[in-house]
């Protein structure tokens, strides 16, 4: 559910202002825990992978392009051979450890999302999951 239809029910039922002002802050503390969560350590890794395996994204980039322009028009590439080539690019680019760092580390921002806004969709009154508004 977006915030706007979460706050639109409880206006929607005239709710106190105070349970209002909890909620508007729970959420904004959650938009903007997901807004910083390592978001050095993410840019740090990015720049490392772009730096150290540069030769490796150009070749998954070449090898991506090549694949869907043989999945466009199988009837001109070897469609089979072209899959092949670009699994291994990608093999040997997400085999590094920087990208599997990244690659973890973005798993675990998402949990720590996911795990936070089940935690604000618990702290909404039952009224709120009773509202027309969501149904």
């Amino acid at each position: 559910q977006s915030l706007g239809n979460i706050l639109n029910s409880y206006i929607a039922d005239e709710i106190e202002a105070d349970k209002l002002r909890n909620i508007v802050y729970a959420a904004n503390c959650l938009i903007n825990c997901c807004k910083t969560i390592n978001e050095e350590e993410v840019q740090e890794l990015k720049d490392m992978i772009h730096k150290e395996y540069a030769p490796l994204i150009i070749s998954f980039k070449m090898k991506e392009a090549e694949y869907i322009e043989a999945k466009e028009r199988p009837e001109i590439f070897d469609l089979n051979q072209r899959q092949k080539e670009f699994s291994m690019a990608k093999a040997n680019l997400y085999s590094k450890e920087y990208v599997k760092e990244y690659f973890m580390l973005e798993e675990k921002i998402n949990k720590n999302i996911n795990n936070d806004l089940d935690e604000l969709k618990n702290l909404i009154s039952n009224k709120f999951l009773k509202s027309p508004f969501l149904l």
